[in-house]
C-alpha cells in the first residue's frame, strides 16, 4: 500500500492585503487629540531613539487568516505604543500593525472612551487580557477620570522632564559651569591654549 504525502505550506498575510481601518471615524475630538497628545510627548522623550512605535488609529492584526487575509483578527485602539520595533519600516511608513510581522506585541493599548460606548471596559480589556498587553488605559473624556490595567506592578515611576523644564535645566548647568570656570579664573588666572 503506498502512502502519498502532501505538504501544504500556508503564507502569512502581508500588511499589504490586510484592510489599515475599519472606516470607523471617531466621534469626538479627544479620541484623536489625546493619542496624538501622547505621541507628541513620546517624541520629546524618545527622540534620539529609533526601536518603538506608536500607532494612532491603526489596526493591530493579532489572529491571521491564511485562507482570506481580509478576515484576520484585528483591534483598532485610539492609541498603541510597541517597543523594540523600527519606528519608520519604510518610506510610506506602516498600514497596519500584524504582530506576526513585526514580531512585537504592543506593550500600551489606549482608549478614549466613545460618545457611543464601546465595551472599553469589558471586551476590549478582555481582548487586551488575552494579547498579554502589559499596560491597557482607558480614558472618559466626560468625567475626566481615566483607569489602567496592568499586567505587572512596578513601583518605579519615572517622570520625565517637559521640553521647557529641560531647557530650564540646560541653562541652570551652562550657568553652574559658567560659574565654575569664573572661580578657576579668580583662583588660577586665565587658562591658555
Amino acid at each position: 500500500m503506498l502512502k502519498a504525502m502532501v505538504t501544504v505550506e500556508y503564507r502569512l498575510p502581508t500588511v499589504e492585503e490586510l484592510p489599515c481601518s475599519d472606516e470607523t471615524p471617531v466621534d469626538n475630538e479627544l479620541q484623536n487629540d489625546i493619542p496624538n497628545i501622547l505621541l507628541n510627548l513620546l517624541i520629546d522623550i524618545w527622540g534620539e531613539r529609533t526601536d518603538w512605535f506608536f500607532g494612532v488609529d491603526m489596526a493591530v492584526y493579532y489572529d491571521p487568516d491564511l485562507e482570506n487575509p481580509k478576515k484576520s483578527k484585528f483591534v483598532i485602539p485610539d492609541g498603541f505604543l510597541a517597543l523594540g520595533v523600527e519606528q519608520r519600516p519604510n518610506e510610506g511608513g506602516r498600514l497596519s500593525y500584524p504582530i506576526w510581522q513585526e514580531k512585537a506585541i504592543p506593550i500600551l493599548f489606549l482608549e478614549v472612551i466613545s460618545q457611543k460606548y464601546n465595551q472599553e471596559y469589558e471586551d476590549k480589556l478582555t481582548k487586551y487580557e488575552e494579547l498579554a498587553v502589559l499596560y491597557y488605559v482607558v480614558y472618559n473624556p466626560l468625567s475626566g477620570r481615566g483607569i489602567h490595567k496592568n499586567r505587572q506592578s512596578n513601583d518605579q515611576a519615572v517622570r520625565y522632564p517637559t521640553a521647557q523644564e529641560r531647557a530650564s535645566q540646560e541653562r541652570q548647568a551652562r550657568l553652574e559651569a559658567e560659574a565654575l570656570l569664573q572661580k578657576y579664573r579668580n583662583r588660577f588666572g586665565e587658562i591658555s591654549d
